[in-house]
């Protein structure tokens, strides 16, 4: 798919004409126009856009950039120009495909805390992190219940959504459904333990109907964190 294939798809979705959209984009109408053609009017080659011309056009489509780059043909990523300033014997880099996820909000690592369901921002996240079909979010780590699995205060932590894990894992766990904690889930005949990994916390154990209070909202699959 190229960079013209994609305006074109979102000018018909969008029942936009093709000087709407070159204003929307800051481009000409007749750049758009042969990109959607992807056709040189005086070489016959193919159109190669820079990389500030498929932001612009990312941009006027409200998508990431990253999720452009992956839709379009990989050739095209680079104009001539930029070919020519690359060092000799250099490879160009080429983004690995990304989408992005929700971050929505904050869980405690401590004292349970309710995960706000307000989406605060969208998380750049590689696809290979990610299997297709299931529902992801960021959460932002709060507390310090768990740091000896090195999750720490202010850490990312991307959450697959379901609503029950193996026995060991870390997930997300609300609490009479109105507070959202970090632990690990052990299971045990007729109990239900969720474990800190911080000896200065208090392990809870859950028996009997006590485990009816007690509801998974995800599993934690990976952590992002700032040094």
């Amino acid at each position: 798919m190229t960079l013209g294939d994609l305006i074109k798809i979102y000018r018909t979705e969008h029942g936009m004409s093709m000087e709407q959209f070159a204003k929307k984009s800051s481009l000409s109408k007749a750049y758009i126009g042969l990109l959607e053609k992807n056709k040189h009017p005086k070489t016959g080659k193919p159109i190669a856009p820079s990389l500030e011309k498929i932001k612009l056009v990312a941009n006027a489509m409200d998508k990431d950039f990253d999720d452009v780059i992956r839709l379009i043909d990989s050739e095209v990523t680079l104009n001539k120009k930029e070919k020519e300033s690359l060092p000799e014997g250099a490879i160009p880099y080429i983004p690995e495909p990304m989408t992005r996820i929700p971050l929505v909000g904050s869980v405690s690592c401590g004292t349970p805390l309710f995960a706000d369901d307000n989406i605060e921002d969208y998380i750049p996240t590689p696809i290979g992190s990610i299997t297709t079909g299931e529902t992801y979010f960021w959460l932002r780590a709060k507390g310090d219940s768990m740091i000896n699995t090195g999750i720490h205060e202010g850490d990312l932590l991307l959450i697959r959504q379901q609503n029950d894990v193996d026995s060991g894992d870390i997930a997300v766990v609300a609490i009479n459904e109105d507070d959202a904690t970090l632990k690990r889930v052990i299971k045990k005949e007729n109990a239900l333990v969720l474990q800190p990994e911080n000896p200065a916390y208090e392990t809870k154990i859950f028996v009997g109907t006590e485990m009816e209070d007690i509801h998974i909202r995800g599993r934690l699959m990976k952590l992002m964190k700032d040094f």
